[in-house]
């Protein structure tokens, strides 16, 4: 995975963000890294706990389970969209 990027100066209004404010949206971006994954790179691993909140500003994510060393498609998670695992 690339090393993370410069912070975002503000966290754009999409998803759960759409309705927060841009103060609130600059204050919450202080806490981040901005990310910029490979294709093929493991954010987060069955089983792990987390610490992190992962907005996708672009592209897509995949959420997959091997079992039987198979890769299994559960879901996929574009931009905008909201939702809670």
């Amino acid at each position: 995975m690339n090393q993370p990027s410069a912070p975002l100066s503000e966290l754009p209004a999409i998803g759960f963000l759409a309705d927060v404010s841009s103060e609130h949206r600059s204050f919450l971006a202080c806490f981040g890294k901005f990310l910029r994954p490979e294709p093929g790179d493991i954010l987060i691993s069955e089983g792990d706990a987390q610490e992190s909140l992962y907005v996708i500003l672009s592209g897509t994510l995949h959420i997959v389970s091997s079992p039987d060393d198979r890769q299994m498609l559960l879901a996929a998670f574009q931009e905008q969209s909201v939702q809670v695992i």
